[in-house]
């Protein structure tokens, strides 16, 4: 039986009592670790780790339940995946979307939460560079996109100032 450290809290419990979540403080932040009953719906695919439906439902309702707002990027599709950045000049918002269908061209929604309605959107490919269209409404951006199979695509949204963006570049420097 797993016992929890006094600064522990179990956030739940398997069937026979044993923690199956446990949270720690840690800096300014919280530790979370999960017993591995969760990942029976995973698998290697390749050389990815890829979380079944039931595990990806099952965090995006944990990190709500922390207190997590909605991410910052993501898309309508399992199976196209968007890493949200900050360009090196701090100017834009990035979004790394990736289409993992191997065998047909994908049309999805891409989500970005930004401060800003963005001046444009850009998407970068092997195809070259191009506006993309978008709806800005209340802090979110959609867009509509097709991507073709296992394809990548660079987005960036143009959302911050001169200003803010050496202000984010100097709190950065604070770090190193």
């Amino acid at each position: 039986a797993f016992a929890p450290a006094p600064d522990q809290e179990v956030l739940a419990t398997f069937e026979n009592g044993d923690a199956a979540i446990v949270r720690r403080k840690l800096g300014k932040g919280w530790v979370v670790s999960l017993g591995t009953a969760f990942w029976r719906d995973s698998q290697d695919r390749t050389g990815v780790w890829w979380a079944g439906e039931r595990e990806t439902n099952f965090l995006a309702d944990l990190l709500a339940g922390l207190g997590f707002g909605p991410p910052s990027c993501s898309t309508n599709d399992r199976l196209v995946w968007a890493q949200p950045y900050r360009s090196n000049h701090g100017l834009n918002q990035v979004a790394c979307v990736v289409n993992w269908h191997e065998d047909q061209p994908t049309t999805f929604e891409l989500t970005m939460r930004t401060p800003v309605r963005p001046s444009r959107l850009v998407g970068t490919s092997v195809e070259g560079v191009k506006e993309l269209p978008f709806e800005w409404k209340g802090g979110v951006l959609r867009s509509t996109l097709t991507m073709g199979p296992q394809e990548v695509l660079i987005v960036e949204a143009e959302v911050y100032s001169p200003a803010d963006a050496v202000a984010h570049w100097w709190k950065r420097q604070q770090h190193y």
